[in-house]
């Protein structure tokens, strides 16, 4: 397929007509899937004024900064009872990642 300067284009794969109706979200809209991550998102909207909050959201990224982490670090303590750092939260500031944190320290209070 060419366009109108000769120069070869590139086509689509597959007909976009036929509509099987399974997507995979686009990348980075993929909505919290654990309890963890779903409370967590919770707590970001809470601190960035309610903006949508997927599993591959940066804290900083999407709008945060220094004070509203002091809050998030602030609001996991009191939902998880945990004793957290600005740091450690700090080095795990995407959803995902801040959800696995807390489940591993979950994990290693009960132990």
């Amino acid at each position: 397929m060419t366009d109108d300067s000769g120069i070869l284009g590139v086509s689509r794969l597959g007909d976009q007509s036929k509509d099987s109706g399974h997507h995979a979200p686009p990348p980075g809209t993929t909505p919290p899937a654990t309890p963890t991550e779903v409370k967590i998102a919770a707590i970001w909207q809470d601190a960035l004024s309610g903006i949508p909050i997927y599993r591959e959201s940066d804290f900083i990224a999407i709008g945060g900064d220094s004070l509203a982490l002091a809050q998030v670090v602030t609001e996991l303590e009191t939902a998880y009872k945990l004793k957290l750092t600005v740091e450690g939260v700090a080095n795990n500031l995407v959803l995902k990642n801040m959800a696995d944190m807390i489940d591993r320290l979950m994990n290693r209070s009960k132990a």
